[in-house]
């Protein structure tokens, strides 16, 4: 019996306006306050220039493959343009407990654990969890450094010509892991700098074991003006995130046009190497190539499948 394919309610995936969007979050996060909105620095013809222009130029940056699906004449593209969400937490410590090791004239040196107070100003962190997906390229793990938003970087109300994507709890889920895992990793890093400089040049920091904390944090949505740029080729929908704080046009997506799914490099159509059936063929004469011819039409399927994370493509194209 086949698997059941998913549906798709919009209304899940976008709320029309903030009072809508607010009511979701807070079924999600009852205790979630107002959240920030940021002001878009550009509008849809630009996004769709510079998608374009990618295309054209076929970039070399972006995945080859589709951006010649891309290209196909004839495709008028949707522009969608989405506030997608990124959440927030602001760390402040109060006391660490950690042990450390310094090397010394060669030697490793074992500091026993110690527990410190943290003055104000001292060990405050900040980390950030996208809700969608931003620049998946090597070296871009986000699409902006969000700690580094500004008072004048926001807005007072969303734009009319916007949905809001919705926060679900998968969303909070990871947030929470991965809200603590930056932590743990400033703290750390900032424990071994307070260590490293009252020690001085002489010796030099080897490690350092976190043990236990007291800190205090809250939390806030800051809501990202996103232009999304889809190609609907029938059989497949190409998307490009365009970051409209930024005008960054992002990695491409398949079968993805609320840039909601996790990114899969394995789902993207894989290629036929000419070069490798001829080996195959050379190597297993007759069969060799017949093989090769199989196992890349199993890779398709399997792609295919993975890219559309149990949708069909008549459903992922309500969200167009």
């Amino acid at each position: 019996m086949a698997a059941q394919k998913k549906t798709i309610n919009v209304n899940e995936f976008y709320s029309k306006d903030l009072q809508e969007y607010t009511a979701n979050l807070q079924r999600v996060k009852p205790e979630a306050g107002k959240p920030l909105i940021l002001k878009a620095n550009v509008n849809s013809q630009s996004a769709l220039s510079a998608v374009e222009k990618i295309i054209n130029d076929s970039d070399k940056e972006y995945n080859r493959k589709l951006l010649k699906m891309a290209a196909k004449k004839g495709i008028t593209p949707t522009v969608k343009k989405v506030y997608q969400n990124v959440l927030m937490t602001f760390f402040k410590t109060n006391t660490v407990e950690y042990d450390y090791r310094y090397t010394y004239n060669g030697n490793i040196v074992n500091i026993s654990p110690k527990k410190i107070a943290i003055n104000e100003g001292y060990a405050e962190f900040s980390s950030a969890t996208q809700c969608y997906v931003g620049k998946v390229r090597e070296g871009y793990s986000y699409s902006y450094p969000w700690e580094k938003v500004t008072d004048d970087m926001l807005a007072d109300e969303i734009e009319s010509d916007y949905v809001i994507a919705n926060v679900n709890e998968k969303d909070y889920e990871k947030d929470s892991k991965e809200s603590m895992k930056q932590y743990n990793e400033k703290l750390k890093d900032w424990v071994k700098d307070f260590e490293q400089e009252r020690l001085g040049a002489g010796r030099s920091m080897y490690g350092v074991t976190v043990y236990d904390k007291d800190y205090d944090y809250n939390e806030t949505v800051l809501l990202v003006p996103f232009i999304l740029v889809s190609y609907d080729l029938g059989n497949a929908i190409v998307t490009f995130p365009v970051c409209a704080i930024t005008g960054s046009v992002e990695t491409p997506l398949l079968n993805n046009p609320a840039a909601r799914f996790a990114y899969d490099a394995s789902a993207l159509p894989p290629s036929f190497s000419i070069v490798l059936c001829l080996i195959a063929s050379v190597c297993m004469v007759v069969i060799g190539g017949v093989l090769y011819t199989l196992y890349f039409i199993y890779r398709k399927i399997s792609a295919n499948a993975r890219s559309l994370n149990g949708y069909t493509i008549d459903e992922l194209k309500k969200l167009l």
